[in-house]
């Protein structure tokens, strides 16, 4: 990794941290403390992709994008972006769906299939995984994860999907709240140290 691409690989944990904890130094022991030391438990939620979902209407000022590994360089190259903007790139996942408003990123969620790469869970043929789900903190409170999962899920049904996972931090309610909402039922659960952590089959 070249000077540019160390100084741009900090930049995105700065602005990933921020986004999560807020700024001040003590943001940054959350993160280590969160992420190194601290056994957390990860949920595994359900949807069965039977039926057709009702899709909910985002606003007229809002497009979604599903863009190409290019799209997003350039997208990415307007201003800084947390890690969840970077996931092609970091975790070689390419399929994701994007928000902009206003022509700005509002938020980001992927898709993960079986073959991709997965903590926590290896995915079946018939299944896939929606990850990494963030809004950007100056546009939450839309509800646009929970906004975006019948749509999510319907175009995942036409390609053969039969069921969606995702694997969710106990202590995120927002996020558990929008997916119980959407109809998503509880799998697992999965204890996590670090790096460590148990991987079941979905």
């Amino acid at each position: 990794m070249g000077t540019n691409g160390f100084i741009n690989r900090l930049t995105t944990i700065k602005s990933t941290v921020e986004s999560l904890y807020g700024k001040g130094w003590f943001s940054y022991v959350k993160y280590l403390y969160y992420g190194l030391f601290r056994i957390n438990t990860f949920i595994v939620y359900e949807l069965t992709l039977d039926r057709v979902f009702v899709e909910i209407p985002l606003g007229d000022d809002v497009k979604i994008l599903r863009p190409t590994t290019e799209e997003l360089d350039v997208i990415r190259g307007v201003r800084v972006l947390p890690k969840a903007f970077h996931i092609d790139k970091t975790d070689g996942i390419k399929c994701c769906y994007l928000l902009t408003k206003n022509g700005e990123p509002v938020y980001v969620h992927w898709i993960s299939y079986h073959g991709d790469t997965s903590r926590f869970v290896r995915i079946g043929k018939k299944t896939a995984r929606i990850t990494y789900i963030f809004t950007l903190p100056e546009f939450r409170g839309e509800g646009y994860y929970y906004k975006m999962i019948p749509l999510t899920a319907n175009e995942l049904r036409s390609q053969g999907i039969e069921r969606l996972v995702t694997v969710i931090h106990d202590g995120n309610v927002a996020a558990i709240k929008s997916v119980t909402k959407a109809g998503f039922k509880e799998l697992a659960r999965i204890k996590a140290l670090g790096p460590f952590n148990q991987t079941i089959d979905v």
